[in-house]
């Protein structure tokens, strides 16, 4: 049988075939999405609860333990984590690769519906919930700074005009604005209040009776209909400043006599700095980031966001300035266009190969066509796929561009032979590839079985690395079919009998017969000594297994992005105008760094990942001729920072170029982390703190900490509860007051045709900035009388933990470090190991956690699938031979194969 036959008989049919398969997989390839990682949909839910002025405490047994409970009974849940600080509770659901999101969400919502009987009353809001994909970062990040507007009215313009317009865009699927929205705040001095027998709540209540949003209803005429729209609503913060409290004496007292309503914002003490090299400071500054949606093209999404923000620069005030601080794209595009670069040259010294072997620019043509030929059907099976041009994706088209040539150049080979002999072309082609089909398709389909177990790898890094294993596969395949179906066409009508020897080959052949009657002699030699040849082979066996495991195993290279991030750390408690401080000198000493082209530190922060005695930075880098490796910028930063600034720590390392991410911990403090889990939380703290001590001396660990902060400081209010009675007063009053003063809450809502804010009600800030400031506050009676709150509960001070962790119920620590250069993440996992196995007490648990942690761990089964695809191809070679080769005849080449490949590392 001859699989080529048809192909050689029929070359109208063959060549119009393979013109077709040019144009479809060029095409392909221009309507690829580009991205530097494939597109995976990692099942990730968040939750959020918002809970003002609660400890953790109570965030961490009041709110997500009600939720947890009933999240755990959710179907296909394979880890949920929280982690709870003062007023936040965040829940992180993660579900199996195959669990329908759409379905997910509809459980979650049930589980938060069935909880709302265990959570807390007077929550300000139900908790949230969204989908999320740990691994979709934003492509660009947009800044907008001005002199003269206040951060609120700057919010609303980002989020009006810029965050609402990019949502329009194709290919964007979020636009999220890091800032904090406009509020009325309404600050009460205590003393005021007093004086004139008013309490915070009768200031509260007056407020949310003042702002009301309520239909008026329809006055139906005679022959007109009226729609009544009564004014309730206070939309200014000057206008709360004539609100009516009480009558004293039979004059009004109004707010602005006891307290003073300005214009500010949601988060009172968020705090924004930014630096650029080429730009005056500004006062006010916020950032919006758009978000790609799954399968978009980021290129194309990133060239339509600069597009539009040029359009909307002239529908801004002139006072605001807007432009892109940070665009991933370009970082996308230089490393797609190396990675094609790399195919080129790969192309380029495959081709140089083959013409130097055989000599002539006409026998060279078959493989040179045949090579981009099945790049193109790449293209096209891989647009059919749903796939995109990613690092991953063009790193299988590089590895495989040398096998590609491989079918055609045998194919060429058989047929020169025959030509040789003196046969006509055609049928030199014709017997060619009746002989050498077989080998073809063994050849083919033995190279596509060792791909198998990258096809299988299981979890997250299975299903993004699944993409580049089709990709190289389908590759290998269609390379084979074209040496079958188009090469010996091309063969039978671009090849010539006979033809003589040209000069070079005539060189290069003469010196190619001394190799090869070298290489005679030594295999003869080889094998009279089967002994010594099989001793040879033991030995690269054992070899093999040994540079196996004692080589340095990792994941992904950080690489160079361009970007520094992180945080910096001061002591628990640390007070806001504190934080401010800390922040304005570490910008002084990242603007004074040679290749930071712009800084950004935020403080007052407060989300799943930062907490208020955290500091958000962020460094972006000069190109990267411009300045020294972006590592030793990242150590020069973390040195001045520690030296010039006491009292902070900064954990900054660079942001990977490939950044793969499973959502189960944050990588804001480090690049690696490990959890411990136990059932007794004292027991948990002081391991983790042995741990911690312990890795802190590792040698090859850096910037190490953990989440467990627990000097954070606390005032115990005791309330007296039978003094609090005879003087008839509840502990809700109590509490009330207390929130009312202290939690900056809403205490209303102002509703505009574009936005939603709150209306803030607090104490003045010097009446709440020390512990004795509760005195200052009084609490009505059932009689109408005012008792102050120092009678009525007693103050103990003590320290406990900033925020309590969670992992599926469990109380949490989890550990974050970087690694020094050139330490492997493999040698580290081992050094962390080794100490769990020391420290920790059979009551606690430690487990690696992040992408690295577990591409390490799948190694064990990339063996067992390697064996089973070694198996698979010797299968195949003894099906298509229709006997069984020797199995040491199949194997016999790899380990000395491995072992040259593993000592290079």
């Amino acid at each position: 049988m001859n699989l080529s036959e048809p192909f050689i008989r029929k070359p109208v049919m063959t060549t119009l075939c393979a013109l077709s398969v040019a144009v479809l997989g060029a095409v392909s390839y221009f309507l690829l999405p580009v991205s530097d990682l494939p597109d995976v949909a990692y099942p990730v839910i968040s939750v959020t609860t918002n809970y003002p002025g609660a400890s953790p405490q109570i965030m961490a047994s009041n709110v997500s333990t009600p939720l947890e409970i009933q999240m755990m009974q959710i179907e296909g849940l394979n880890l949920i984590t929280s982690r709870n600080q003062e007023g936040t509770s965040d829940i992180i659901l993660q579900f199996a690769l195959d669990k329908d999101m759409g379905q997910a969400e509809a459980e979650v919502e049930a589980a938060i519906q069935r909880a709302m009987g265990n959570l807390p009353t007077n929550l300000p809001a139900p908790p949230s919930f969204e989908t999320t994909n740990p691994n979709t970062q934003p492509i660009i990040y947009i800044t907008l700074a001005t002199n003269t507007l206040t951060m609120g009215d700057l919010y609303d313009y980002a989020n009006n005009m810029v965050a609402q317009r990019m949502m329009m865009l194709e290919g964007v699927s979020s636009s999220q604005v890091y800032g904090s929205p406009r509020a009325v705040c309404i600050r009460m001095d205590a003393n005021a209040l007093a004086s004139r027998g008013i309490t915070v709540v009768d200031v509260a209540n007056a407020v949310k009776a003042a702002n009301v949003f309520t239909p008026g209803g329809v006055i139906y005429g005679n022959s007109l209909q009226y729609i009544i729209n009564p004014k309730g609503q206070l939309l200014e913060a000057e206008d709360y400043n004539d609100l009516i409290i009480r009558y004293e004496n039979g004059a009004p007292v109004r707010l602005r006599d006891v307290a003073k309503s300005e214009e500010g914002i949601q988060s009172e003490y968020l705090s924004m700095a930014f630096w650029t090299s080429w730009m005056p400071p500004e006062n006010s500054v916020l950032v919006v980031a758009i978000t790609p949606a799954p399968g978009a093209n980021d290129v194309q999404v990133a060239a339509a966001v600069h597009k539009t923000l040029a359009e909307l620069q002239g529908s801004l005030p002139a006072s605001i300035e807007s432009y892109v601080n940070f665009d991933r794209s370009v970082q996308i595009v230089q490393s797609i266009d190396d990675v094609k670069l790399t195919i080129l040259i790969a192309f380029a010294l495959v081709v140089l190969v083959v013409f130097i072997f055989l000599g002539r620019i006409r026998e060279t043509v078959i493989p040179v066509v045949a090579l981009p030929l099945a790049l193109l059907g790449t293209f096209a099976v891989m647009f059919a796929l749903g796939y995109s041009l990613d690092n991953l994706s063009l790193m299988a088209l590089t590895l495989a561009v040398g096998l590609l040539v491989d079918d055609a150049v045998v194919v060429l080979e058989n047929t020169v032979r025959h030509l040789d002999q003196g046969k006509p072309a055609t049928v030199a082609a014709l017997l060619g590839a009746k002989e050498i089909s077989f080998t073809v398709l063994s050849m083919t389909l033995s190279l596509s079985a060792i791909f198998i177990p990258i096809i299988f790898m299981p979890g997250l890094i299975g299903r993004m690395f699944h993409e580049m294993a089709i990709t190289i596969v389908v590759a290998i395949i269609l390379s084979g079919v074209v040496a079958i179906c188009i090469s010996p066409m091309i063969c039978s009508r671009l090849l010539r009998p006979s033809e003589r020897e040209n000069r070079y080959q005539k060189f290069f052949n003469s010196r190619f017969e001394a190799f090869r009657s070298g290489y005679r002699r030594l295999l003869e030699w080889t094998m009279k000594r089967h002994a010594l040849a099989f001793a040879v082979w033991v030995l690269s066996l054992a070899g093999t297994i040994w540079l196996f495991v004692v080589v340095p195993k990792g994941f992904l290279p950080v690489g160079d992005s361009g970007m520094i991030r992180g945080v910096f750390l001061a002591a628990e408690g640390t007070s806001p105008e504190q934080m401010q401080d800390y922040q304005s000198r570490l910008m002084k000493i990242f603007e004074s760094i040679p290749g930071v082209d712009q800084s950004i530190v935020v403080t007052g922060l407060q989300n799943s990942q930062i907490t208020m005695s955290m500091g958000l930075v962020v460094l972006l880098l000069k190109p990267e001729n411009e300045r020294a490796p972006i590592a030793e910028i990242a150590r020069e930063a973390v040195a001045k920072a520690t030296a010039g600034v006491p009292g902070v720590k900064p954990l900054l390392h660079p942001y990977p170029t490939l950044n793969i991410d499973t959502g189960a911990t944050s990588n804001m403090q480090g690049q690696y982390a490990y959890q411990l889990t136990s059932t007794s939380p004292d027991l948990l703290y002081k391991t983790a703190q042995q741990f911690l001590a312990r890795l802190e001396k590792t040698k090859g660990f850096s910037a190490v900490s953990s989440d467990m902060r627990m000097n954070t400081p606390f005032e115990e209010l005791e309330i007296l509860r039978d003094q609090a009675y005879s003087y008839g007063v509840n502990a809700q009053e109590i509490e009330n007051t207390l929130a009312l003063a202290f939690a900056q809450g809403q205490t209303g809502q102002i509703q505009t045709p574009l936005n939603v804010y709150w209306v803030i009600l607090e104490l003045l800030g010097k009446q709440r900035s020390k512990l004795k400031d509760i005195n200052l506050l009084w609490v009505r009676n059932q009689q109408g009388d005012l008792v102050p709150m120092g009678s009525l509960v007693r103050a103990h001070t003590r320290t406990g933990p900033e925020s309590i962790s969670h992992i599926n119920q469990i109380t949490s620590v989890t550990i974050f470090y970087n690694l020094e250069p050139d330490f492997p993440a493999s040698d580290a996992a081992t050094a962390i190991d080794r100490i769990a196995g020391e420290v920790l007490p059979p009551t606690v648990a430690g487990a690696p956690t992040g992408t690295s942690q577990q591409f390490l761990q799948t190694v064990q089964a990339m063996i067992v699938l390697l064996i089973i695809a070694l198996f698979v191809m010797y299968v195949i070679l003894g099906i298509l031979y229709e006997s069984y080769i020797h199995p040491i005849t199949v194997l016999s080449t790899l380990p000395v194969a491995s072992l040259g490949g593993l000592a290079t590392l």
